[in-house]
């Protein structure tokens, strides 16, 4: 459910690379970090996914209240 309101980003070429399995296994960084939609003290809310999700394509949460356990449970 795209906000309609704001403009509709093109993918960029960098996520399509690495959808396609064409990327060459170095983090990204200055790609994700350029026209991302940072997002301090988060918690595990997806909120902003679920509303900008094809506004922005870059989602940085931040939060370090949340352990690596409760977000990346084993």
């Amino acid at each position: 459910m795209m906000i309609t309101e704001l403009p509709e980003m093109q993918l960029p070429e960098w996520i399509g690379a690495i959808a396609k399995g064409q990327n060459d296994l170095k983090f990204p960084l200055e790609n994700i970090l350029t026209d991302s939609l940072y997002y301090p003290a988060s918690g595990l809310n997806g909120t902003p996914v679920k509303f900008l999700a094809g506004n922005i394509f870059s989602f940085v949460y931040a939060d370090y209240g949340i352990k690596k356990q409760v977000f990346l449970p084993t």
